[in-house]
């Protein structure tokens, strides 16, 4: 996970001497440069990490007197248990990193708490999640849990549901939806990325490209493609397509081992297929980068698109996930799913452009 900034990590320690009871309603905390001398920081960062806690309303800031700590009470509090399973250290996943966030403030609002927990095991062992689940259970006072989805399948949604609290799937499950079972989803619109992917080619007039993305019998990778392809047909462009497996990243040891099979596969593509612009999915583009320029078919006249997310710009999407939070919570007996078409980033690798893709909307990123 990225680390969080000097500021966040100032509020974290504040907000918590605060919840805790270290520092009671109605004292005031230390001055500025005080604070400053403690955290070995600027009184900017001081002044930045109060705003924070100002808009929680955990403080109130008095012209000429201090800050002061404000009465809140617990009972306002949503307490999240938010899981991210079978991470390893050799993949990173912009996806899951980005949506993150939603668990530090300034993304998480006031009303909320989250206990964020990422497990580094390889998504077949199992037999640890009983553990998880039982930190779960044991924990009365969790309102809501959240899971990532890809590492999950029927079974073990099967005992989500027997957890005390109800449970929200973020993501999508790597076989898709389970239609047999009720439970709780939400989720960002694969196909319509595919889609706006093409239609970005399309706006341009190119009327040939080729898709480089990881194995289709994933779900999420599946539907990306299949909006490629109804899209291409609507507006008569052609796509070539080259399929990787999706063992690549999972199974490969180290970048070495990555990039010999980029340049195995790179090879094996026909000759014409990165004769026009590409759109590439799923893959670590810094190693196909230097793979493509190594076999001499890396064109700087055409582009190599890549799509991203950046939280600057998931901010419907983190309201989403919080609005669904609340009504799983006031409402466990009901179960919802939401499909988003998320903002997301498209990077030009070769022309080194980034362009903000808001529902099919495009403005580069200066």
């Amino acid at each position: 996970m990225t680390a969080p900034s000097k500021t966040d990590q100032v509020s974290a320690i504040l907000r918590s001497s605060i919840k805790l009871g270290k520092s009671l309603p109605g004292s005031r905390l230390a001055g500025m440069r005080e604070m400053a001398r403690k955290f070995n920081v600027s009184t900017l960062i001081i002044s930045r990490a109060l705003e924070m806690l100002e808009r929680e309303r955990l403080v109130r800031r008095e012209h000429g007197r201090g800050v002061f700590v404000e009465q809140w009470t617990e009972d306002d509090i949503i307490n999240v248990y938010m899981l991210f399973w079978g991470l390893v250290e050799e993949y990173k996943n912009n996806y899951f990193e980005e949506f993150a966030k939603i668990a530090y403030p300034p993304v998480m609002p006031a009303d909320f708490s989250f206990n964020l927990r990422a497990v580094m095991k390889k998504s077949d062992e199992y037999h640890h999640l009983e553990a998880e689940l039982a930190r779960i259970d044991n924990s009365p006072d969790i309102n809501c849990a959240i899971f990532g989805s890809v590492p999950f399948n029927a079974e073990h949604i099967r005992k989500f549901k027997n957890l005390h609290c109800p449970f929200i799937m973020l993501g999508d499950l790597a076989s898709g939806n389970i239609e047999e079972l009720e439970y709780n989803q939400i989720t960002g619109d694969n196909y319509k990325h595919g889609q706006h992917c093409l239609e970005f080619m399309a706006q341009r007039d190119y009327r040939e490209i080729s898709l480089l993305t990881l194995n289709r019998k994933w779900f999420f990778y599946e539907q990306f493609c299949r909006g490629i392809e109804d899209a291409a047909s609507e507006t008569g462009i052609k796509v070539n397509m080259l399929e990787m497996p999706e063992d690549i990243h999972h199974h490969s040891k180290n970048r070495s081992d990555i990039r010999q099979e980029y340049d195995r596969y790179i090879k094996a593509a026909p000759s014409a297929f990165f004769k026009v612009p590409v759109i590439v999915n799923a893959l670590k583009e810094d190693i196909m980068i230097e793979a493509l320029a190594a076999q001499d078919k890396l064109s700087d006249q055409l582009p190599m698109i890549l799509p991203d997310f950046d939280s600057k710009y998931l901010t419907v999407f983190y309201q989403e996930i919080f609005k669904m939070i609340k009504k799983v919570v006031e409402q466990p007996q009901h179960y919802y799913r939401e499909l988003i078409d998320v903002p997301f980033i498209i990077n030009d690798l070769v022309g080194n452009r980034r362009y903000l893709n808001n529902q099919g909307l495009v403005t580069e990123i200066k």
